[in-house]
């Protein structure tokens, strides 16, 4: 090895200084801890076969991860291998192997492994293809292929086509003499490319045909290459080896929105989200996928940067630790052309190939400054912006978020037109509890993924230093909020998420107008109740259901009525729907059925009713519920009439020697959240 030159420390990092190419080789590589060994290798080689960069592969049950691996000199003299790329234009693999033949052909394919499969199946071509994955192509040198006959064999998939199209492009830029691309036939199965086994019915010597038969492409072609593809079904597999980007909360390659009112500290949750998948943290204990995040900060640079300096502080993170994390600050248009989608992915695929790895999250801040001047009320304008997003995540596989508000009457979720929420695959609602400093993100819509309980957090206070006045310059970092703080706030506030609220209240406003005492009905209390068809007119007339469309009104309507009754809120059987106790409803009714004068006091939690005639006499009948206080500590929350009483002039609801076989027959076999809902403490248990 006494030949080899002296290497090129020009390029600098943190690491130190490159040493390329590598003027020594110990078989005995010594990977660093951080990635470990890989399962497999290929070193990259100048014209005169020296080393300049490994290139490894990584499996898991994850799928594969590929890392460049080159050698540094620190400061003090000492080498070390780092997990780092080479600058750009990078070299070709096989290079030594191209510079020696000269007259030969050229196969170019995708990846290392493919390339050494086609050295074995074509040996009188030159193979060689470019580092970093199908997106990296123009971060290549192909200056080697002047002068060269060049074919070009696509992997079977839309990156291959549009690998084998960049490559095109570049060969002939280059200087190429003739370049050919392979046209793989329709039957090959999906994915395939020259290292998988010969498809079914196929022998090698019809490879070595499609080569031959391999043609120049015009522009026009070339892109005709890349045709909607299609899987046959005896290739059509289960897919049960996907991962989530967070666990259970939002899917790699996907679409989201984090929307909120005005200073409910959605940007700075979002912001967290794509620093821990940048660091490869886990995130409110939920598993992250690592990897390259763009933030796309359409309303300004100022207030990111210090959110990010934030972050980086609380966690111990040193300002020369480079995460692959970066911020756009330019105004962005995802609307109607001429707009940026191009502009995007083209820096996301660069962004890809400097970071040697994926880019997995762009987080659009927000979508009402990427629809540059459209209306969100417009389907047209939010039906592009939804259809760039698609293609965005489509050509780089990354999961696109935008940050969005929610409109003036919070009850109805996100701003604008309806098609957005149809359209992406997870919704998720930020609420801020402005009394007790805590907010709340909940998700509303999962298309694939298990809806999971919402998230609770706080902002923190960080220090950053003086502005010229000296006045401190500070910002946040999100902190998760454990159990002990959020149960007040499930077992005395019960804060309700907007739309419900308003729904609550429209109930309340309903059984004052239309409430009747059901004394006909042992298994409802005595409580003012309304028909559920009643309750849905107002909601229709509020507009808090979709006039028109059945499935939605139905799904809004169960909405409201789970989210009620689970919380002990409101009590439904058969047709008939009422408030449980808390709610501030006092009122007074004739009842329409005779003169009896009723009051009724529902803020205490108990039905109390007083008569002012020749009220009857009431039994009770106490449900097994372990969430609900025994006689002696709380008044029951299930009574029933048993007819006129001899004596006496009110209610007893603490009639203890009553047996439990005085339950109602209709209701012996109701479900128990049909039946009697949780009792609270006092009325100032639950506000509403």
């Amino acid at each position: 090895m006494n030949n080899i030159p002296p290497p090129d420390t020009s390029h600098q990092s943190r690491n130190g200084q490159l040493v390329s190419p590598v003027p020594f080789w110990d078989t005995q590589i010594p990977f660093p801890a951080s990635w470990g060994a890989p399962s497999n290798y290929w070193a990259y080689r100048n014209e005169h076969g020296h080393i300049l960069v490994l290139v490894c592969r990584f499996d898991d049950e994850n799928g594969k991860a590929i890392r460049p691996l080159t050698l540094w000199m620190k400061p003090n003299g000492e080498t070390v291998w780092k997990w780092e790329g080479l600058p750009t234009p990078r070299p070709l693999y096989n290079l030594d192997w191209l510079a020696a033949n000269p007259s030969a052909w050229v196969l170019v394919v995708e990846g290392e492994k493919t390339a050494d499969a086609a050295r074995s199946l074509f040996p009188a071509f030159v193979v060689t293809t470019s580092p970093n994955g199908a997106n990296a192509a123009n971060k290549a040198d192909w200056s080697w292929l002047k002068g060269r006959q060049i074919v070009i064999w696509p992997d079977n998939d839309k990156p291959g086509r549009t690998y084998a199209a960049n490559v095109f492009r570049l060969a002939k830029e280059a200087g190429g003499s003739r370049i050919a691309v392979v046209k793989v036939p329709v039957d090959f199965p999906p994915n395939w490319d020259l290292a998988d086994s010969l498809p079914e019915g196929y022998v090698i010597d019809d490879l070595r045909r499609l080569i031959n038969e391999a043609q120049e492409p015009s522009s026009d072609q070339l892109e005709t290459v890349t045709a909607i593809p299609v899987t046959w079904i005896q290739y059509i597999r289960p897919m049960v080896g996907g991962i989530d980007l967070v666990d259970g909360f939002i899917g790699v390659g996907q679409s989201s929105v984090i929307y909120g009112a005005s200073n409910s500290s959605k940007t700075f949750l979002a912001l967290d989200l794509a620093l821990h998948i940048a660091s490869g943290r886990s995130w409110f204990s939920r598993q992250v996928e690592p990897g390259g995040v763009i933030f796309v900060a359409a309303e300004g640079s100022f207030g990111i940067s210090n959110r990010v300096e934030a972050f980086r502080r609380y966690h111990g993170i040193r300002p020369d630790v480079a995460l692959p994390f970066a911020i756009a600050t330019s105004s962005i248009n995802l609307c109607y052309p001429p707009n940026d989608t191009d502009a995007l992915i083209c820096t996301i695929k660069d962004a890809a190939a400097e970071i040697d790895g994926p880019v997995r999250l762009v987080v659009i801040d927000t979508l009402s400054r990427a629809l540059a001047g459209g209306n969100e009320n417009s389907s047209d304008d939010m039906g592009a912006i939804v259809a760039n997003a698609d293609r965005i995540r489509e050509e780089t596989g990354a999961h696109v978020m935008f940050i969005h508000h929610s409109g003036k009457d919070a009850t109805r979720g996100a701003r604008g037109h309806s098609l957005l929420r149809a359209a992406i695959d997870t919704e998720i609602e930020v609420i801020r509890d402005q009394s007790r400093g805590i907010s709340f993100a909940r998700v509303t819509k999962q298309r694939e993924l298990p809806v999971e309980d919402e998230l609770a957090y706080r902002l923190e206070v960080i220090e950053l230093g003086t502005n010229p006045r000296g006045r401190p310059v500070t910002s946040c970092v999100v902190l998760p909020v454990n159990d002990e703080i959020k149960k007040p706030r499930a077992e005395q506030e019960q804060t309700l998420p907007a739309s419900v609220e308003r729904a609550h209240k429209i109930l309340v406003d309903c059984i004052a107008k239309h409430g009747r005492i059901m004394e006909g009905e042992p298994a409802i209390p005595p409580f003012p109740a309304v028909k559920q068809q009643e309750w849905h007119e107002e909601l229709r007339k509020a507009g808090l259901t979709e006039e028109g469309k059945p499935d939605s009104e139905r799904s809004l309507r169960s909405r409201y009525r789970k989210e009620l009754a689970e919380r002990g809120i409101i009590g439904i059987f058969g047709d008939f729907v009422w408030l449980n106790g808390p709610g501030g409803v006092k009122r007074d009714e004739t009842p329409p059925t005779g003169g009896v004068s009723s009051r009724v006091s529902l803020a205490t939690g108990v039905g109390a009713i007083h008569s002012l005639s020749q009220p009857p006499t009431a039994t009770v009948s106490q449900v097994s519920n372990p969430h609900m206080p025994s006689p002696a500590q709380f008044l029951p929350s299930l009574t029933r009439w048993t007819g006129p009483p001899e004596h006496g002039v009110s209610l007893n609801p603490m009639a203890a020697d009553t047996p439990p076989s005085t339950m109602p027959k209709s209701a012996e076999n109701l479900p128990l959240s049909e039946i009697v809902s949780e009792s609270v403490d006092t009325e100032d248990d639950i506000q509403l």
